[in-house]
């Protein structure tokens, strides 16, 4: 109770400081709140910072607070000061500088959670991209694959970064293959070397693996025969989130042909929601450009009871059809 009733205090205390600020007394709401930001009190460091924000308070002192909070042990401090500092266009150097150094801490889970936040900062400096690139060699896979991540999101195609995620392919660890074969597949170099270091993975025993490399390929559009035969099996494959990938993956290349309409009908009677809904919204858009499609769809569709595993994904299919 005295918790909470401290807690709703605070809010009352806060709500106060952005009404005198209302009213004209912002340098002494400010004053206050500096004050709090110079103690370093966890929540109360934090509320402080946020109102500042809300303020859009920019003067040196406050600056210099947040540039001190850089240096917190509560990460939740830190990392919400950096932000703040950096999305203002204040001291971004510092900010980064910060988490930089991070990337080199002891704990795996800081290195991890530095490279996050540069990410989110939206800072693709060579510094940045050279220092998460350098992770990729991490003997922590968890760091490994977060760094993979990471890259992906920043959309990092330098000949430098394909070059690392290619060798990744290679990892002993499956997750970090994984992970890889979707970066690679989202930045969309669809270079030869790629393409020829993801074919092999096709045949991998990791199923999670060989559904990843199968939308890559997609998303990636090389179109060649060997491409699409080296696909094609995969549409028998027993994994059916792999069968779902390969045939989703032979449409996004242009091929839409029997065999593949045939496995995305099958995928509808899955056990797995997330396999069911998937297959239902590629066989509508596909039945909205082919006749042939369309009624293959609607027959299927009127052969089959609508029960619990299947009702929903077959409303989904009706409905998308009949728009």
């Amino acid at each position: 109770m005295g918790e909470v009733a401290s807690e709703r205090r605070s809010d009352r205390s806060f709500s106060t400081l952005k009404f005198q600020a209302a009213l004209g007394k912002e340098t002494e709401a400010i004053n206050i709140l500096v004050n709090l930001l110079e103690n370093q009190h966890g929540v109360t460091s934090l509320l402080a910072v946020q109102i500042l924000v809300e303020l859009e308070c920019k003067n040196e002192k406050v600056v210099s607070c947040l540039l001190g909070l850089l240096e917190s042990e509560q990460r939740f401090i830190f990392v919400h000061a950096a932000k703040i500092l950096y999305q203002s266009g204040n001291s971004k150097d510092k900010v980064v500088q910060r988490f930089l150094l991070m990337l080199d801490n002891e704990d795996s889970v800081t290195r991890i959670g530095a490279a996050q936040i540069l990410v989110q900062l939206g800072n693709t400096g060579e510094q940045v991209i050279s220092s998460l690139v350098s992770l990729l060699g991490d003997e922590n896979f968890h760091v490994r694959s977060n760094a993979v991540s990471e890259l992906g999101q920043l959309g990092s195609t330098g000949k430098q970064v394909i070059s690392r995620l290619v060798d990744l392919l290679n990892d002993e660890n499956s997750t970090v293959r994984f992970i890889t074969a979707e970066a690679l597949g989202r930045l969309g170099n669809a270079d030869p070397e790629v393409v020829n270091h993801l074919l092999p993975l096709l045949v991998d025993t990791n199923s999670s693996l060989r559904s990843s490399v199968a939308e890559a390929l997609g998303r990636l559009g090389n179109a060649s025969s060997e491409v699409v035969n080296r696909l094609r099996p995969l549409l028998i494959d027993q994994s059916s989130s792999v069968r779902s990938s390969a045939a989703e993956a032979l449409i996004r290349l242009g091929t839409v042909d029997s065999e593949v309409v045939n496995v995305l009908l099958s995928l509808l009677q899955d056990e797995s929601s997330f396999v069911r809904f998937p297959a239902a919204e590629v066989l509508g858009r596909l039945a909205k450009t082919s006749d042939t499609i369309r009624t293959n769809v609607v027959q299927w569709v009127e052969q089959h009871p609508n029960d619990d595993q299947i009702g929903s994904a077959i409303d989904c299919l009706w409905s998308i059809v009949v728009e």
